[in-house]
């Protein structure tokens, strides 16, 4: 389920653009134009030269009594920023009134709640509510009296589907984070622009991720991050910071992107032309260049180190770096991304069939201009009696062909690991089911009111009038490369009585997503929405389980062996 689901109103036959990587399937794009989107604010402040952006507030390491003191002055900034009703009108430009107060939050001699309540009161009278109190979570953490500021304003707040900083999506309850400035001009990032960056994301997640219920302590990774980004002070220092602090969500949609490219500060530029997979921890080889000569590597040899590193150690390096929602989506990305280098080359140790260890350099080539995906000529084609129908390369303008082709056929198989080419979720569902059948329920956001989150009935797959469907068993493909939308998919189509889910488990990502602008042009995203099965249980992490758990082996992956679809035809075919 992606950006493009609002659409499902309108049963428009879309055309999300498919890429090798899951995550960057819907995402580059939109980095490519989002400079021109309105609710990516371009400013022409720079940072750099702004005195009050740029003002140096500690010439060292935070004191643990000033984390504290920064770590309520995020909070108490998020809760003006998105309840005072002075200021949700777009009154007041609140990074800017948020740079102004940092120097005053440091000034130990001055008691926080003075600093803090003294900083509210500046932005006029409230009219409390008496019977409304604010949250628990709203006010955790804060001093009495700042506490108690947090619930007037809270009780003075007054919510529609729209304020200046963030709005409700037309169709459905998605939250739009508009007119937060990118502040491209960046270099080495200032400290206050560093916590501007951290307080933005982490009120934003606080206040609007449909997923918080999933987040252990949301407010203690606030005071982890505090040192942390306070400590960044190069834009690489500051990416890999950002980095680690979108993984905490653990989150699929998390990716965060940095010049387009969201590895490039990470990792490097360039890119070895080896696909590999990890099988269990092993990291394995599953296509090679033609470039390389006398078979140094095969398909099946496991990969013991990169540059002299051994994977576990990777592994370990890149995990807080990694945005994913399981582990086995982690493992997915840092597979896809393991021979990144700013070299032009790049030295593995490999392991072959036999036991034996060789050193093998391979030439890199700019990431940008290496795809390893191989894509079947056609999306369908019959393995004897058998429909195989392949997602990636389906088109909606193909649904009445494959229907017809399918009419005499024992079984239809739909591989979903991979991200569809069009949205066919509900189209081709018309053909599987013969009445309209609940799969899914969504929590999402009801007003622009924090966290008021509501649960619908939303989401059914099926003819909207009856007519004969395809009755014939059906198998639904999934493994960890089964992400957003094809996971939607999924679920939809395992509500249905005639399938059955082989594969393994799928990356636990799943929800529209909304994109979250952050101070030098940094963008990356949050699950906008959560997507609950029919029993109400979150799909987010744990992903779709398959009814049948069927995972390829290092000698599969060696033979070129399909462990799944040739599962699923000894399934149907046992004599085959």
């Amino acid at each position: 389920m992606d950006i493009l689901h609002y659409c499902i109103a309108l049963r428009s036959n879309l055309n999300p653009i498919h890429m090798k990587t899951a995550i960057l399937i819907l995402f580059s794009t939109i980095f490519l134009v989002a400079c021109t989107h309105p609710n990516a604010t371009t400013d022409s402040t720079n940072m750099e030269s702004d005195p009050v952006f740029n003002k140096e507030l500690v010439k060292d390491t935070l004191s643990s009594v000033q984390v504290q003191r920064l770590y309520e002055t995020a909070k108490v900034w998020g809760v003006l920023k998105y309840c005072h009703p002075n200021i949700v009108n777009g009154s007041y430009d609140m990074d800017f009134e948020l740079a102004k107060q940092l120097s005053i939050t440091l000034c130990e001699q001055l008691p926080i709640d003075s600093v803090l309540i003294g900083w509210c009161n500046q932005y006029g009278e409230l009219y409390t509510k008496t019977e409304i109190t604010a949250p628990q979570w709203l006010i955790h953490g804060l001093s009495p009296g700042t506490a108690r500021m947090m619930n007037r304003i809270w009780s003075s707040a007054s919510y529609s589907r729209e304020s200046h900083y963030v709005k409700i999506g037309m169709l459905q309850g998605i939250p739009i984070f508009q007119n937060e400035k990118q502040y491209r001009e960046i270099g080495d990032p200032s400290q206050i622009y560093r916590l501007l960056s951290l307080f933005r994301y982490w009120n934003i997640v606080n206040h609007y991720y449909a997923n918080i219920d999933l987040l252990d302590d949301w407010d203690n990774v606030l005071k982890e991050f505090i040192p942390i980004f306070f400590a960044s002070a190069t834009k690489s220092e500051y990416v890999e910071a950002l980095n680690r602090l979108t993984h905490e969500i653990e989150d699929g949609h998390g990716v965060l992107y940095s010049d387009v490219d969201p590895y490039k500060y990470l990792f490097g530029d360039r890119i070895a032309a080896v696909g590999a997979r990890f099988v269990g921890d092993t990291l394995v080889v599953v296509s090679t260049p033609h470039t390389l000569l006398n078979n140094e590597i095969s398909r099946g040899d496991e990969v013991v180190t990169v540059n002299g590193v051994g994977i576990k150690e990777i592994i370990q390096e890149r995990t807080n770096l990694t945005a994913a929602s399981n582990m086995k989506a982690i493992y997915t990305r840092i597979s896809e991304q393991i021979f990144r280098t700013d070299r032009d080359t790049l030295e593995v140790q490999i392991r072959d069939k036999h036991g034996r260890i060789s050193h093998v350099k391979l030439p890199t080539y700019p990431a940008k201009d290496v795809d390893l995906e191989v894509m079947p000529d056609t999306c369908f084609r019959l393995i004897g009696t058998v429909g195989y129908l392949y997602t990636g390369t389906y088109k909606n303008q193909y649904k009445s062909k494959i229907k017809k082709a399918i009419e005499n056929t024992q079984a239809l198989i739909i591989d979903l690991r991979c991200y569809p080419g069009e949205y066919m979720l509900y189209s081709f569902g018309e053909l599987l089911s013969k009445k309209r059948v609940l799969f899914a329920k969504l929590r999402e956001l009801r007003s622009v009111q924090p966290r008021d989150f509501k649960v619908t009935d939303a989401a059914s797959v099926g003819p909207l009038f009856s007519f004969s469907a395809y009755d014939k068993p059906v198998y639904v493909l999934v493994d960890e490369n089964t992400f957003s939308q094809a996971e939607y998919m999924a679920l939809a189509y395992s509500a249905l009585p005639n399938v059955t889910v082989v594969g393994s488990q799928t990356a636990g990502a799943d929800g529209d997503v909304a994109e979250i602008w952050l101070p030098g042009r940094m963008l990356t995203y949050i699950s906008s929405i959560s997507v609950l099965d029919r029993d109400g249980y979150n799909t987010q992490r744990i992903g779709i389980m398959p009814d049948i758990v069927v995972t390829p082996s290092v000698e599969d992956i060696r033979n070129g062996n399909d462990a799944v679809l040739n599962y699923v035809l000894k399934l149907i075919q046992p004599n085959c």
